[in-house]
């Protein structure tokens, strides 16, 4: 792929808009709204009302949950506090037994940390299936309210985590251009699988890797870049995971004891995914393998997504619509706003023609076998030209 800085057409700078803070002077809060605070000192407290969390390694993550029991993830994500797997944050420590798998992974363009874990020690209800955290909610603030994280002292302004009752997912992306591409937060209720394909198997270890193919909801189709968004029905298959290497494991992570030896050199397992992080495993989620022939045909029966292609005049040019009813001809209008603060905003109509095609991409990414979903008022249009995968998000607006 091209260089971000040479294919991204006239983009407005992310960072203009982001706040800058140290762990040495952390104001008390950062955002309007905030339930708890940001300078949380060293001496945790299992009543803590710290909202920073750090991701610095596999024996040393946060994660996001509720202050008290009683509510969903879905109810409390303005109100979430931070567990931590280590002391001396100043936050809540989470029980012992609480993450029964976690796998760090750094890659070229994220570092993440995925498992599993009994989240009802941290009052997650049993049973919920969970919801997304980030910085950019639909209220213009973060999930949490006031929300930080930082990644071994550097602050980390594009960061997306999920966790249900049993499984957790935390990506972050250090400042870059195209940091909010890898980082995404408009696929609410894709899960863990699909918006970070990694390893949620057993075992405990930190591993170096290669990123995924593209960043989430991106995908070649018919031989152009397109984009996936909630709003048009079902999603396509996750990305593959990248392949791990170098992989030291630890034999316990906040005190919990490893259940099985981590995978040192291989494509990492994506896990399970419904419409928000859930345990069960659903075989039509399984991760899409780079390089694959894609064909949709006349009559085909699969579900209906909409895709917004991208022409080389940098312009959205009519969408194809893989249908079940392929002899019925429509035409719908899209359009997509954000008021994001802190990433680039566009707004684009998009008119879209259904219509029975049969379509292959030769070495691209498959988007065949999509997997059920619900709706989202949260949409992501592209509009962008060239070869680089960067240059067709270019002006992608950025929404919770």
């Amino acid at each position: 792929m091209l260089s971000l800085l040479a294919a991204l057409p006239a983009l407005i700078p992310v960072a203009a808009a982001y706040s800058n803070y140290n762990l040495g002077n952390l104001p008390h809060t950062s955002e309007s709204e905030q339930t708890g605070y940001n300078d949380c000192g060293t001496t945790d407290s299992p009543s803590s009302m710290c909202q920073t969390a750090h991701v610095n390694s596999v024996t040393d993550f946060c994660l996001w949950a509720p202050p008290t029991p009683g509510g969903t993830i879905g109810d409390t994500e303005q109100i979430e506090v931070a567990y931590c797997t280590a002391s001396g944050h100043g936050a809540r420590v989470m029980p012992q037994g609480t993450i029964r798998s976690a796998h760090y992974l750094k890659t070229p363009h994220y570092t993440q940390v995925t498992g599993t874990g009994d989240f009802t020690k941290i009052n997650v209800q049993g049973g919920d299936a969970g919801g997304e955290l980030d910085p950019h909610g639909a209220d213009g603030l973060g999930n949490p309210h006031g929300a930080l994280v930082f990644n071994n002292g550097v602050q980390i302004h594009e960061w997306t985590s999920f966790i249900s009752d049993q499984e957790f997912c935390f990506r972050i992306c250090h400042d870059a251009d195209d940091a909010w591409l890898w980082c995404q937060h408009i696929y609410d209720i894709q899960g863990c699988a699909w918006n970070e394909p990694g390893n949620y198997n057993g075992g405990f270890d930190t591993c170096d890797g290669d990123s995924t193919e593209y960043p989430p909801g991106i995908y070649m189709v018919n031989g152009q870049l397109s984009t996936y968004q909630q709003s048009q029905g079902a999603a396509p298959t996750p990305h593959a995971a990248g392949k791990s290497s170098n992989c030291q494991a630890v034999a316990t992570v906040g005190g919990a004891a490893a259940a099985a030896s981590p995978a040192t050199s291989t494509s990492a397992p994506v896990a399970s995914s419904s419409a928000m992080p859930a345990s069960s495993t659903a075989s039509s989620l399984a991760s899409s393998a780079s390089s694959v022939v894609s064909s949709a045909s006349s009559d085909s029966s699969s579900s209906t997504w909409t895709t917004s292609m991208v022409s080389s005049s940098s312009v959205v040019s009519s969408s194809s619509v893989v249908s079940s009813d392929s002899s019925s001809a429509s035409s719908s209008s899209l359009s997509s706003s954000s008021t994001s603060s802190s990433a680039p905003v566009s707004t684009v109509t998009v008119t879209s023609s259904t219509s029975s095609a049969s379509s292959s991409a030769s070495g691209t990414a498959t988007v065949a076998g999509l997997a059920a979903s619900g709706t989202s008022g949260a949409g992501r249009v592209v509009l962008g030209a060239g070869a680089s995968l960067f240059a067709v998000a270019g002006a992608m607006a950025l929404f919770a």
